[in-house]
Order: structure tokens, then sequence, then C-alpha cells
């Protein structure tokens, strides 16, 4: 005969020999399955992995070059060998009016003979030569820089010069455009009926 037992829901995961007809497996019986997952540890285990991120923020550097403007106040004329400045006496008169007080650095004389020219770099002395130039008095001379530096009068106009010497003949730079007769002066020549040529004269500031 049959014998059922009654008094379980379930025979375990192996059934008794006396429980044949209510036999399970063990895939499911629910509480075999619990059982199983004891004794075995078949479980998922899922790790969770922490990132951390470390952020340096680095202090931006910003440098500013400002370039140094520079400003030059120029003449520069053609002269003509036996010639009387006419045009050219206009220009200097402009040119002298312009000669405000400024912070000049350097002052240049240059032309056809030499067109680099010597360069005055004492920024007392260049001042002082353009103050008189402008309100036509004299100065100088004064020896800086190899050279002899004056201003004064020659003929109807003011002149500059290295050569120490106002309104004279000899052999050097001067600029004299106002002197009225063809003896106006020479860039690194003889300053008395020069040969023709461009004579410049700039204030830098």
């Amino acid at each position: 005969y049959d014998v059922e037992d009654t008094t379980s829901s379930s025979c375990g995961c192996c059934p008794a020999p006396w429980c044949p007809t209510r036999a399970e497996s063990c895939s499911s019986n629910v509480d075999c399955e619990c059982l199983w997952m004891t004794v075995t540890g078949d479980a998922s285990t899922t790790t969770s992995r922490t990132t951390t991120t470390t952020t340096t923020t680095i202090p931006r550097i910003t440098t500013t070059v400002s370039a140094q403007r520079i400003n030059t106040i120029t003449y520069s004329q053609n002269f003509t060998v036996s010639g009387t400045p006419s045009d050219q006496c206009t220009a200097w008169e402009v040119f002298r009016a312009q000669l405000i007080a400024q912070p000049y650095t350097l002052m240049t004389m240059k032309g056809t003979n030499n067109a680099v020219g010597i360069t005055l770099t004492n920024a007392t002395v260049v001042a002082a030569i353009a103050q008189a130039l402008r309100t036509n008095t004299t100065y100088g001379p004064v020896s800086l820089d190899l050279y002899s530096w004056a201003v004064g009068v020659c003929g109807s106009g003011y002149e500059v010069t290295s050569t120490g010497s106002i309104c004279a003949c000899n052999t050097g730079y001067t600029i004299r455009p106002c002197i009225g007769n063809w003896n106006w002066g020479a860039i690194d020549g003889y300053t008395c009926s020069a040969s023709s040529q461009t004579m410049t004269l700039i204030f830098q500031y």
C-alpha cells in the first residue's frame, strides 16, 4: 500500500524512502534552494569600486608687454650747390616751432653724405638744443659724444652744429637753411659752398 506524509509541505532536498510520492527536486524546492546556497556559498557577490578624482587648479599668469611708443619730429630738405635756400628756410622755421617741451631721448643729424649720421643721446642736452632752436636763443658749445654741440644765429636764422663754431666754414655737421646764401651747411663735409645733398635733423621722444 502507499503511505503519504501529510505533515509537511515538502519532503526535503532528498526525499526520504518513506515519502516516494512527494519527491521534489532541489531546484524546485524553495527550502532546499536556500539550504544549497548556504552550504555551497553559491551566491552573487557585487563589488563596488569607488574612484576618487582630485582636481588641481593652476592659477593663470597673464603677462602684458606694452610696447613703448616712439615719436619723432623731423626736418629733411634737399639743398643745391651754389643755391640760396628759400623753401628749405620756410620748412626750417616750421620745424623749429614744433620743438615744444617733450621728454626727448635723442637727436640725429644725417643726410646724403652719411646715411647713418651722428646721434646725441644725452637727454638733457637734446632738450636744451630743442628749446634753444624753438625760442631763438643761443646754446653751447657743449662737448659730448665726441662732438661740440651748439645753437646760434647765422644770417637771418638759427643754426645747429656739431663743430662748436657758429656761422663758420669748417668740416662737420651743420644745418643753417636761413643763412641767405649758398653756405647753408653740410652733413659730414665742408660747411661752405657744399655739394648738393639732403640734410636731415631728427628729434626723438
